[in-house]
């Protein structure tokens, strides 16, 4: 199976087509060098005992200064890949573009997936003295999808925590996407402004 880019126009610059049309094999599909490699989890996605991998790529442009102005995409998006084991080989099962922070570099947000009991989390966090971290939780109890059934945002200033969760009844994952929440600091700006006073 073959992670696809869906390039915003016709590219006939050879260092974009290398990066379209070169490939490496990881995690039993091919990835265009387009993508970088920036996390994976070992994890059961469809039940049937066979670890399967979760896969976050980003693009170059996000990462590397080099390719900070290679336009191939009108907007370079991280995904996050579900690759099923299927014993002798893998598939690519779904590709999310609206579940991991698209800021580019050191400052993108994304901070990491991790197992949980039932599924896995992904977390995301951003600054210092004004600081927030947001926390979004999925199911793999269904065998054919994942499904949201959390999210934890924490607004903090100076120590002081503010925590709100959100709890869902397996929520279908096109009905968010993270990058509008953390674009605008997890709405923690007015609570910041309370927590001044």
């Amino acid at each position: 199976d073959t992670v696809n880019v869906r390039a915003s126009s016709l590219v006939n610059e050879n260092e974009k087509q290398e990066l379209l049309n070169t490939f490496y094999v990881k995690f039993g599909i091919a990835i265009p060098k387009y993508y970088i490699l920036e996390d994976s989890l070992a994890i059961d996605l469809n039940r049937d005992k066979l670890i399967d991998t979760l896969v976050v790529l980003s693009p170059v442009s996000l990462e590397d200064l080099k390719y900070s102005d290679c336009k191939i995409e009108t907007v370079p998006r991280r995904v996050l890949v579900e690759i099923i084991n299927k014993g002798s080989y893998s598939k690519i099962r779904k590709i999310h573009s609206n579940l991991i922070s698209n800021i580019g570099g050191v400052l993108s947000k994304y901070n990491g997936l991790f197992v949980t009991k039932k599924g896995f989390e992904i977390h995301h966090q951003s600054g210092s003295r004004y600081s927030w971290n947001y926390i979004t939780e999925f199911t793999t109890q269904y065998q054919d999808s994942i499904l949201l059934v959390r999210i934890e945002k924490t607004c903090s200033l100076e120590g002081n925590d503010k925590k709100d969760e959100y709890l869902f009844n397996n929520k279908s994952l096109q009905a968010i996407n993270v990058n509008d929440t953390i674009q605008n600091n997890c709405n923690c700006d007015d609570l910041w402004q309370k927590l001044e006073s």
